[in-house]
């Protein structure tokens, strides 16, 4: 279970993390904001030691933020995409659901809008994103694009990281932090 989307309070978001919720969905959007009184649920997700998705695409957090949560959750930080179809295509019109999106700049928005519907973002970007843009080390990038994720479904026996019995799913990055190749339990892509 996880916690998201949500106008909980602080002692609210606590309880439903002692409950068994393990992650805080979409951290900052659509959720009641950190203050110095009420520090809601993201302050309840500290507390609580949970995980805590990013969104780095710098539309749905600012790089400020990103590197305010990356201390906030340490190694708990989850990078997630919230993509829908334009990722990775390009501006245009799109449907989501029964709903229509527009893209304009990389942007996605529920038609007639100001609301974001989803996002663009690729995985890579994000990576990258966190470590060009943000400071992130590569290292603290790297896990929370797969270690801090792996944790939270229960994966971690199985993948997340680089060791002997592991699934051998890897990805090569290049020096820009571009994607040169995949393997997927072993088997190179035909990128």
């Amino acid at each position: 279970p996880a916690i998201g989307h949500t106008d909980a309070h602080y002692a609210d978001a606590v309880s439903g993390f002692a409950a068994g919720a393990a992650i805080l969905t979409h951290t900052f959007n659509g959720m009641r904001g950190l203050h110095h009184r009420d520090p809601g649920t993201v302050g309840a997700a500290r507390d609580s030691g949970v995980a805590c998705e990013a969104i780095n695409d710098g539309i749905h957090l600012h790089d400020a933020v990103v590197r305010m949560l990356a201390q906030l959750a340490g190694d708990r930080l989850c990078f997630v995409t919230d993509a829908m179809a334009a990722a990775g295509v390009g501006d245009g019109d799109y449907d989501l659901g029964a709903r229509k999106v527009v893209v304009r700049g990389g942007k996605a928005t529920l038609a007639g809008t100001d609301s974001i519907a989803g996002s663009t973002l690729t995985m890579e970007r994000a990576v990258a994103r966190a470590v060009t843009e943000v400071g992130l080390t590569i290292e603290a990038a790297s896990h929370a694009a797969s270690a801090a994720p792996a944790a939270v479904i229960g994966g971690t026996g199985r993948f997340g990281a680089i060791a002997a019995g592991l699934d051998a799913d890897l990805v090569v990055l290049d020096d820009t932090l571009a994607v040169q190749n995949v393997m997927a339990q072993g088997a190179w892509s035909d990128r």
